[in-house]
């Protein structure tokens, strides 16, 4: 099979590639070079496409940015489609942990200025204020990439009895939860949490889920 045409590449192709490879192989297995060889091109093919390496993140910025559309809030069930958008983000961006720590040290740009700008504009239709807009906003990335940065249950490596002697609270509350359940469990409590407390933000007649 030949080698395709420089000018089947796109900016989408590439950033979709990398997504793939630094999923599989993590930061340490990536590099510009591995990159187009996947893509079955010399290495200055790219350029065409991304300025740099720093562009290419951007890039695929923009493909995660899509898989986490904001659409809007539901003005007869705002609780129901916030709790559902903050999921979808959130699974948006654990699809491609290594990315999004790559994503969340850099400014903001491109496509996540939009969507960041369509979903306060959401929040202050809701009933908030701007600066009550803005702290959901933040609140709502602390959540999402708190629970993909930092999974609370792989920081205890060991097994639940080698904590018992020395740690018998910690060994008896990591014990009552399977432990694939308990990032789910928690990253949900803490979104509910966080829905009750914007309850009463929002405007005198906007519908009142339960």
């Amino acid at each position: 099979m030949g080698r395709p045409s420089t000018n089947l590449l796109s900016r989408d192709l590439i950033a979709r590639r990398a997504l793939e490879m630094y999923d599989a192989a993590g930061t340490a297995g990536f590099s510009l070079r591995k990159l187009a060889e996947q893509l079955g091109v010399k290495s200055p093919s790219l350029y065409n496409h991304i300025a740099s390496q720093e562009d290419l993140v951007d890039a695929m910025h923009d493909v995660i940015q899509e898989e986490a559309e904001w659409v809007g809030l539901d003005p007869d069930d705002w609780r129901g489609s916030l709790a559902a958008h903050v999921r979808a983000y959130r699974r948006a961006y654990a699809a491609h942990p290594e990315v999004a720590l790559l994503i969340a040290r850099k400014p903001i740009v491109d496509s996540g200025l939009a969507w960041y700008d369509a979903q306060l504009r959401g929040f202050t239709e809701l009933g908030l204020t701007s600066a009550e807009a803005l702290r959901l906003s933040a609140a709502i990335d602390y959540l999402v990439f708190g629970s993909m940065a930092l999974p609370y249950v792989e920081g205890f490596h060991l097994a639940v009895d080698d904590y018992r002697d020395d740690y018998p609270d910690l060994a008896t509350a990591l014990g009552s939860t399977p432990a694939e359940e308990t990032n789910d469990e928690g990253f949900e409590w803490a979104l509910q949490r966080l829905l009750d407390g914007i309850e009463h933000l929002v405007a005198p007649g906007a519908p009142d889920a339960s």
